[in-house]
This record gives structure tokens, sequence and C-alpha cells, in this order.
């Protein structure tokens, strides 16, 4: 590389492109004022560039606002309103090299064209994200060109530079274009293609909306985006491993977010390669590094770093929104809230940070002296001219969780007092806000004042349910307040009270559930309802943007007219917000069901037959909470086992249900018993009056079987019994008692039930299985339709290599293809196809689906999608997303996926995100599915024994088919003629299946 001739030390750029060409164009002024007019004939009007390398039309347009001496034009490309570059032409290189130093900072390349003495290439030093601009210096006689534009606009700029210093005629100009000097250059350093305005826009659009996920809470969508921008940076700035190295950073806190670990680590690590010596970049990962710590609860740890690490440091960190000891652990980026702040300024907003994040972890231990890491925090802040409200509220909202904790139930009451003031005027109606709500609410409860906590936590949760783009509330967030209202409840068994309880809990939708909702609602409104889904969105942003003006009129004491002007902006605001949801719950009631999981208890009741019953359960930190609802009313309790315990008694039971080295271990009966009692046995009674109950319950609830739980302990008898000879048939199941579905949420269980009966039944069944595993060609195929990596494409592959052929599924699908004869259409091994699967009309119009394959959480943190594998044909992916079923308009009346943990999250999904997550592998398929049209869905929780299977499947056909049993008791049928028998008395053998949907629903 050689520096540029003539100019000495290489040339200093400005921190906005953009900027920089104003600031060029007036230096080129002051230089030349006195010069005596331009040294080449420069043409009189704009004229045509040709295409640039996004097939934009370029033209260069004239300046005329320019001194004697100098030519200028702005280079505009497609419809852009603000030019892509400049080209300026002087009468001397002293002159020329002046302006270029405001132009474009870099080391220049000498380059041969014809049409130049001598022309230098620079790629510009980067000053901001998105692609790196591209700038030349060329002479022709006396006349020196200067300009800078963007990759793909190359060719523009040296042909704008040759007409403007009179080598070329503006007729010759596509000519020029077709073989441009440099242009090798630019191809080489992105082989995908050079940016410009619109990659460069894009870019802009998904770093904005991924931070702004952030800031709301939305990780499941803030992950999505930010894969896509290091996609987009790898295409537009492949020379920028620091900036890859950021976005990581934020790949990885949001896979720590959703309890995906092992991989943060591995991501946070290569995040660090990237950053090198950026202090301000290394100091944003170890902050990030402290936030997962404090989402793994090591708090010690987490303490440790923060305090060990923050004295005279800045750090570009990310704010830990975290609630510990059983309220929240929650972390989000931070960087969306620094806006235009100075460096000094940032690095202040970052110390203060992680005196934060310290007191964080020092609440976590139950340390005393957290409030003064927090008062340090204030400290720090008090030193910037413009301070982040946002950040002192959460400083604030802290302050009051850690008094609160001490008993200091005034000082927390006046901390999240003055939160709420704060965020009145910032951030009105966001998750901040309600957060701050349910801490005033905590507070009040222990004051004694139960009619104002309530009245406190009803706003927090009103805003909660408000959320569009992050449905529902996390459990502990919801504990709290669930706990005043039952205890009001058992004051005076106030059905009112019960009804509020029960649509809390509808509420509560965290962990994988949330983040496949929000998958599929970002495809829902791309398709169905898509410009009502956006009108709502927009409707709903623009209330709480009014409001915000609202408080804020009011706090500042703006005057009577204009407080009275901020007060009708937000009923016409709140009016115009009714009036899209209303809109929307006509035309795409299913997109209002993912992004507001409400449900009203009377609609529930208003569908339940006389003895059917619908179960809600919502685990927390310390207890969990729970709602039955039956024709008679709403039942409220409380489950006095935390999600930690249920969860060791879940993964027990797990482990007892798959072969460990071709041995079939002791199926865990206490683990299954206790479960029982926690969970189920404060409403025994009205249980046993049901003949099908719903259970609407996640986390890692859905990772088991309820009809494999036992209502007593075995007596010593049957338990040596079972224990000599593997006898389980005289074990008292649940299943014996009561036949079940799972439910995924009361507003979809409404639907469903409300349009049972509008199916028109055609009689057909497409069958697939036995798929062909090609993990190499897949990952390849799949990278390519994406855009990844080579490390994502290798990451994917990985996880594919785990994951075996399953012959026996060709047995299976063939046995229920004998049941419905002629009517079926059965498609095995290599025509087995995704292509085929959403092309084939046979699909849509089936009443019946059958797919026995593996299903996937996800397959990496670039493809975090729950799929269906297949195998892979001429065209597709090999394998079938879960929003990609909202392509599909089915009738179906059944989808069974059947083969190997396409409900409970197997080898690859436990050791990927533990068994929490790994279980609600099934609710982005299931979702997607009974989304794109699905009655039901009839799922195996774990690897299926192919002789059970195949005579489950017979049995439970028998009993829908020609029996005509709704599907919940038509499955309980078939268990029972399997626990039944000695033989396969074990869950392993007859509890793999769970009915999702409606229980009552039929087939023909």
């Amino acid at each position: 590389m050689d520096r540029i001739p003539d100019g000495g030390a290489p040339v200093i750029g400005l921190r906005s492109p953009v900027k920089a060409l104003v600031a060029a164009l007036m230096l080129g002024g002051s230089l030349l004022c006195a010069a005596s007019g331009a040294a080449t004939a420069a043409p009189k009007k704009d004229f045509q560039l040709g295409q640039n390398s996004e097939a934009q039309a370029c033209r260069a347009v004239l300046r005329f606002d320019v001194p004697p001496g100098v030519d200028a034009a702005d280079i505009y490309c497609g419809a852009w309103e603000t030019p892509s570059g400049r080209v300026m032409v002087f009468p001397d290189r002293t002159r020329a090299l002046a302006a270029l130093k405001l132009l474009c900072d870099g080391v220049g390349q000498a380059v041969r064209d014809p049409d130049f003495s001598d022309l230098n290439q620079i790629a510009c030093s980067r000053q901001e994200s998105g692609p790196r601009r591209f700038g030349l210096i060329a002479s022709h006689g006396r006349s020196v060109a200067v300009g800078a534009a963007f990759p793909s606009d190359w060719p523009s700029l040296l042909a704008a530079a040759k007409v403007m210093s009179g080598t070329i005629s503006t007729k010759a100009v596509g000519s020029a274009a077709a073989a441009t000097a440099g242009q090798d250059q630019i191809q080489t350093a992105y082989p995908q293609g050079a940016p410009g305005q619109a990659a460069s826009a894009k870019y802009e659009l998904v770093r904005r909306r991924a931070y702004e996920h952030n800031a709301v809470w939305s990780f499941g969508s803030a992950s999505d985006d930010f894969s896509e921008l290091l996609r987009l940076h790898k295409a537009i700035a492949p020379e920028d491993p620091a900036g890859e190295g950021e976005i990581l950073a934020e790949i990885a806190l949001n896979l720590s977010n959703i309890r995906r670990f092992d991989e943060a680590a591995a991501i946070f690590d290569q995040a660090s390669v990237n950053a090198g010596n950026d202090e301000l970049l290394n100091a944003k990962i170890l902050n990030y590094r402290i936030m997962d710590l404090l989402n793994r609860r090591q708090f010690d740890k987490a303490l440790g770093f923060a305090r060990a690490t923050r004295k005279g440091e800045s750090s570009d960190t990310g704010s830990a929104q975290t609630r510990l000891n059983g309220v929240r652990s929650e972390a989000q980026s931070m960087l969306a809230g620094l806006g235009e702040a100075s460096r000094q300024d940032r690095a202040a907003i970052l110390r203060a940070q992680r005196f934060y994040l310290a007191a964080v972890a020092a609440r976590g231990l139950g340390k005393a002296d957290a409030i003064s890491d927090l008062d340090n925090a204030l400290t720090v802040l008090n030193d910037i001219q413009q301070p982040p409200a946002w950040l002192e509220a959460q400083i604030l909202a802290e302050r009051a969780e850690t008094r609160l904790n001490g008993g200091d139930y005034k000082g927390a009451e006046s901390e999240a007092r003055r939160g709420l003031a704060l965020v009145a005027t910032t951030a009105a109606g966001t998750r901040t806000e309600a957060h701050l709500w349910l801490t005033l609410e905590a507070a009040q409860v222990g004051l004694g004042v139960r009619d104002q906590a309530l009245a406190s936590g009803r706003r927090g949760v009103a805003i909660f349910s408000r959320q569009t783009e992050t449905p529902g509330m996390p459990g502990d967030i919801a504990a709290r307040h669930l706990e005043v209202l039952l205890a009001a409840y058992n004051d005076g068994s106030d059905p009112a009270l019960a009804a509020e309880y029960f649509e809390t809990l509808a509420l509560v939708w965290d962990g994988a559930a949330a983040r496949s909702a929000a998958q599929l609602a970002a495809r829902m409104a791309l398709s169905d309802g898509g410009a009502q889904a956006r009108a709502y969105q927009d409707a709903e942003r623009l209330y709480r943007a009014a409001l915000t003006t609202q408080q804020r009129a009011q706090s500042e004491g703006a005057s009577a007219n204009e407080q009275e002007a901020a007060v009708r902006a937000t009923e016409a605001a709140a009016q115009r917000l009714r009036v899209a949801e209303d809109s929307l719950r006509q035309l795409a009631p299913r997109y209002l069901e993912l992004v507001n999981p409400k449900g009203p208890s009377a609609d529930v009741r208003g569908v339940l037959a006389a003895k059917e019953g619908y179960l809600r359960i919502v685990l927390g930190h310390q207890a969990g909470y729970a709602a039955l609802i039956t024709a008679d009313g709403v039942t409220p309790y409380r489950i006095g086992m935390s999600a930690v315990e249920i969860e060791k008694r879940v993964t027990a039971i797990r482990r007892t249900t798959s072969l460990k080295r071709g041995r079939l271990p002791d199926f865990d009966l206490r683990s299954s018993a206790e479960l029982y009692q926690a969970l189920l046995s404060p409403v025994a009674k009205l249980i046993d009056g049901l003949e099908i109950l719903q259970i609407d319950a996640g986390g890692s609830l859905a990772s088991i079987p309820f009809a494999a739980l036992t209502r007593t302990v075995p007596s010593p008898a049957l338990l040596a019994k079972v224990k000599a000879e593997g006898d389980y048939s005289q074990v008292d199941w649940l299943g014996r008692r009561i036949a079940m579905a799972t439910s995924l949420g009361p507003a979809t269980f409404v639907r469903l039930r409300q349009s049972a009966t509008k199916r028109a039944s055609s009689g057909s069944v497409a069958i697939y299985g036995d798929f062909r595993p090609d993990p190499g060609a897949v990952a390849s195929r799949l990278a390519a339709e994406r855009g990844l990596s080579e490390s994502c494409r290798r990451d994917i592959e990985r996880s594919l290599t785990l994951l075996d052929a399953l012959p026996d599924t060709a047995r299976e699908a063939q046995t229920v293809a004998d049941i419905f004869k002629s009517a079926a259409r059965v498609r095995l091994g290599a025509d087995f196809t995704d292509s085929d699967f959403f092309s084939a009309p046979e699909v849509a119009q089936a009443d019946v689906v059958l797919i026995a394959t593996h299903g996937v959480l996800g397959l990496s943190s670039c493809f975090p999608e729950p799929a269906l594998l297949t195998s892979l044909g001429p065209k597709g992916l090999g394998l079938i997303e879960a929003s990609a079923l909202l392509d599909l308009k089915l009738t179906a009346r059944l989808v069974v996926l059947s083969a190997c943990d396409t409900a409970g999250g197997g080898q690859l999904d436990a050791a990927r995100s533990g068994m929490a997550d790994g279980g609600e592998a099934l609710s982005g398929l299931a979702r997607g599915f009974i989304y794109a049209g699905a009655s039901d869905v009839l799922a195996t929780q774990w690897k299926v024994d192919s002789a059970s299977s195949a005579a489950q499947m017979h049995a439970f056909f028998e009993n829908a088919g020609a029996a005509s049993q709704p599907l919940a008791k038509a499955l309980a049928s078939s268990q029972r003629s399997l626990y039944s028998n000695p033989e396969t008395g074990h869950p392993f053998y007859w509890a793999a299946f769970v009915l999702i949907g409606d229980g009552a629903s039929r087939i023909q």
C-alpha cells in the first residue's frame, strides 16, 4: 500500500462523511476565494452516471454555491434524497489535498487509469457503523479531483471525477464505467457485493430495531435482529472485526437472557477476540459477562467482577435490568439509551452502570451495602449535563427493591414514586414503568395498605397487557401481584378477584413460548392481516408517546391550554388504539393471540362443557400459581413448590423415560407423585368430577406428560413388584382418571373451540417419514439461503450430525396409511422433502397430517427457530420452520408429530438449553401448525418404541375415527391398552404422546 503522494501525513477525516463533504466544500471556498477561474471546462448541467452495484441509476447534480475556481457535484443514486458522495475539482494539488483531509482519512493505493496521469484509491478509515467509504485523488493536467462515496458507487464517483476534470464528455460515461479502474479492489473487499446506501440503510434499520427490542426487553426479537445484523455486517463491513465483536456481544447477552449459557460463553469468547485492543468494547464485553453471571444467579462472581474492575474505567456496557430474590432476572443492552452522548459522558454513564450492576449482585447476596453502589451510580450521573432518564429510573427502581428487601417499606415506597415520576415523563407505558408500579405495590403491602397496593399492582399489570413488542410478563414479575390477589380472594372468595387472578396468570408468557410467539407474530405481520397488525403496533406506540407528552406537561407545569391539548391528544390516541385493536381482532385474531395473550375467564367458561376444566399453571422462583376453571367458576390457588424444585423432579422423571445402554431405568414414581401433590392436589376433588382437562403450563412442565403423574405414592408392596418385575400395570396414573390435552393459552383455546363446528371434512391423510440425513448439504444450503457465516454453517452442521436417521418411522407411517387406505398420501425417504410438504395441495386439504421425524428447538444461535427435519431435495432447505408454517392454509383437524423429541427436547436441545427451554421446542412447532389452521397437534416427548408406537397409533385412530371419540379420550384409551399390560406399563411405552389444542375436537 502506498501513501498518497505529496500529501505528507495521512489525511484526517470527520466523524460524519456527510458533514465532511460539506466542510470540504466550505474549505475549498476559503482556500480559493481569490482563484482565477476553473482549471478546465466543467459541464453546465447535471448528467447521468449509469447504474451502481445496487442496480440504482446514479446522476451527478452540480453545485452552484461554490466559489470561483472550484467545481463540485453531488452524486445521487436511486430515489435517495441524500447524496451518496461528492466530487470536487481544484486547480492545484495542495489545495485538493487540504480538502481531501476532510473527506477521507486513509492510505491511498495507486491504480492505473488512461484518463488520469495518476489516480489513488483510498479506503477511508472507519468512523461510524455501516460500510466504509472509498475516496479518490486524481490528476489530469492542472486539475486535481478529489471525492468520496459508498463502495457501490465507486464507478459513478470515478466517472463524475473524469467528467468534472474534463477528461471525458458526459456522453462517454457509459463506456468509461464499463471497465472501472479500482473496481477489482472493491470486489475483492466485498465478495458479497459492494454495499451502498440501500445496504447501509437496511443495516442501520436492523441495528436500531435490535436495540429498541432490547430496550423493551423483547430478547427473542432482539436475538433475531442481531443475528440478521451480524450477517449484514459481514457483507458490508468485512474489514471491521471490532464492529462484528460488538454485535457478537449483543447476541451472546441475548442467548444468556434465554438461558443458553454454553452458547453465550463461546460467543463472548469470540467477541473478545474480535475486540482486540479496543478498550471500550472490551469493557462492554466484560460488563455483559457480568450480566451473564447475574442471569446464571452467580451473584458472588458477578459482584467480584463488578467491584474489581469498575474503578477508573469507562465501559461501554449494557444495562442489567435485573430483579433477583424471586422477582426477576433480565438483562438488556443499554446502547440504545446512550444516544449521541460525548465520549466523556458515555464513559460516565457506563461507570454508573457498573455501580448499578454491583448493586444488583450485592442485593442478590443479601448484602447491606448495595445501596452505597446505587448512591455512587447517581453521583456519577449528576456530573452529566443530560443524564439518561431511563438509567436513573432503573437505579431508583433498584434502590426501591433494596430497601424493600431490608424491610424499609416507607423508603421503598418513596424510591418507587421517584422512579415513577421520572419515567412518566420519559417512557410512559413501558415495562420500566410497569415494574415500578409492581415494586410500589409490594412496598404498600408492607405498609399494610392493601387496597392501595392492589390499585398500584393493577396499573403495572395493565401496562404489561398492552405490550405488543414483548407479549406477556415473566412469572416472577407477576408473583407479587398474584400473592396480593390471592390473599384478597381468600378473605372473601370474591368471584371477580378469582377472575382477575386467572387473567393475570394468562398474561404470564415467558421463556421459549414468548420467543416462538414473537417469531410467529413477526411472520404473520408480513402476511395474514399484515396491514392491520402494523397499524395496531403504530397506534400502540403513538398512544405511549402521547401519554408521555401529557405526563411531562403536567409535571413541568405547562400552561392550562397546553395540558388540555395534551390530554385531548392522549384521548384521541387511545381511541385510535381501540379502533386498531377492534379491526385487528376481526381480520387477524391469531395475531392478537400471539402479541397480546389476554384470556378473560368468562370466555373460557363460555366454551367449556359440563365436565371439562381448564387449568393454568405459572411457576416462579419461590412458588407457583394456578387456577382451575370449570363450568361452576374459577378456583385460584398457590403451589408451594418452587420452579427449581419442580424442574429437579421433571428432570428426574425425564431421565427414566429413555434407554440407557439398552436398559430401561425404573420410572421415578416418587418424583411423579410429588409433582401431582404440588400441582394438582389442591383441586383434586374438582378434577375428579371432570372427563377432559385442558392443561396450560410452560417451562419445565412442558417436558412431561401429566398423564404419567401418580395420584398417590405406591405402597411398599407395589414398589417391590415394580422393582422386581418391572410391572407398572397397577400404578394409579392420573391418566386413568381423566383425559387431558395441552393448551397454548386461553385465547387460542377459545378460538379453536368456537371454530370447531365450522370445519368441513375431506377424509384425506398426508403422511411423511423416514427422512434421509445430509448434515453438510443442509447446513450449506441453509447458510447460502440465509447469508450465514461459515462459522454458523459449521455450527449447524455439528448440530445436525447429532440427529440420526429414523428408519422405523417408515413402519409407523405405513401403519397409519393402512388405517386410512386409499385416502392416505405417503411420502417416505428421499420423497419426504420440505418443498413437497409446502407445495402439495394434499397437505393443505388433508384432515390428518402425520410427520415422523426429529423436532428441534434450534440448530444454532444463527438459526434459533424450532423446526422439523426433512430430506433435502433439489429445492428447499431440508427442514420445516415453525414460522414458515404460517404460509400454509391448513384445514387439518389433527397434525401428528411422531418420532424423536418433537415435544420434549432431546439430546441436542437439552445440551443447548436445559430441560426447561428444551421442553418448549413443541411450543413453537405446535403454535405454527395451529396458527396455520390445524385444530390439534399430537406429538411425542421422547424417542418412542417403534412397536408400542405403532400399536398406540393404530388404537388412537381407531378410537378417534371409527368410534368418533374426542381426541383427548381417544388418546387416553390408546394409552390404557398399554399401561394395563405388565409388559408395556412403563411410561416409556405409552406416555410419550401428548395432545395439544382442543381435547374435545373430533376427526371423522
